[in-house]
């Protein structure tokens, strides 16, 4: 009985054994290292990416020291990643795209949109400043009687600046609060958004109207060509600020 185990056993070791055996046969065949040439010691495989990613970058205006110097870094590492069964198209993706990384460099990462609630004021503000000012431009030249220069009033400065910070300032709460990046579960509820936004515009006219009153040089009515003025730094100057903090939460 005993032997009988012993030769069962047997069979499973040598079967074991053969099938170890063909294992390491193909992993040798599919990985056999080269022994000479300037990418000794890669398998065939990885060989045949590095060959071609040189012959890329040797065609491209890449000088010929930066290339040698980034091939001998990638087939030093390739020499170790390959020991734990990692391949150079693994690694580093298609000959193609690793070639265009190196020719082109790194893509640098898009910026992530600002969140900032006073960017968001300022970039809605200078929205308003620009409409509202472009506004008052095109009334001045086509009626001198509604916006006379020197005069205070509605069309003023100071009646100008403060109803377009006011109106920034609802728009970025209105982002805040009912944002295409806020949760569904936690925007308010439709009557709620209503009654906000009645609320809100409301109490912007109530500040137009109080503002309008105020006299004084600091609320004269300006020239037609000025408010032009104002209206180009102010859509130039918004431009520039939504570019350069990718700010995305704005009415256009």
């Amino acid at each position: 009985m005993a032997d009988e185990n012993n030769l069962e056993g047997t069979s499973v070791e040598d079967r074991n054994a053969s099938a170890a055996a063909k294992q390491k046969e193909y992993l040798e065949k599919e990985t056999k290292l080269q022994g000479n040439g300037p990418f000794a010691g890669l398998t065939k495989r990885n060989e045949d990416y590095v060959y071609r990613l040189n012959s890329i970058l040797t065609d491209s205006e890449i000088n010929n020291e930066k290339r040698d110097t980034i091939i001998n870094e990638i087939v030093a590492e390739l020499r170790t990643e390959q020991r734990k069964g990692v391949t150079a198209t693994k690694l580093y993706g298609p000959v193609s795209t690793k070639a265009a990384d190196i020719i082109m460099g790194p893509q640098k990462k898009a910026a992530e949109p600002s969140t900032s609630f006073w960017l968001t004021v300022l970039d809605n503000g200078l929205m308003m400043l620009a409409i509202f000012a472009a506004m008052y431009a095109v009334t001045g030249f086509m009626n001198k009687t509604s916006l006379e220069a020197g005069d205070s009033g509605a069309g003023g400065l100071l009646t100008l600046l403060l109803t377009s910070i006011l109106g920034g300032m609802g728009a970025a709460l209105f982002y805040k609060k009912y944002g295409p990046n806020v949760k569904k579960e936690d925007k308010p509820a439709f009557w709620v958004t209503l009654l906000v936004m009645i609320a809100f515009i409301a109490v912007w006219i109530l500040a137009y109207m109080l503002v309008a009153l105020i006299p004084g040089p600091l609320n004269s009515i300006l020239p037609a060509a000025v408010y032009v003025v104002i209206a180009a730094i102010a859509f130039v100057a918004r431009l520039y600020i939504k570019r350069r903090y990718n700010i995305n939460r704005t009415m256009f």
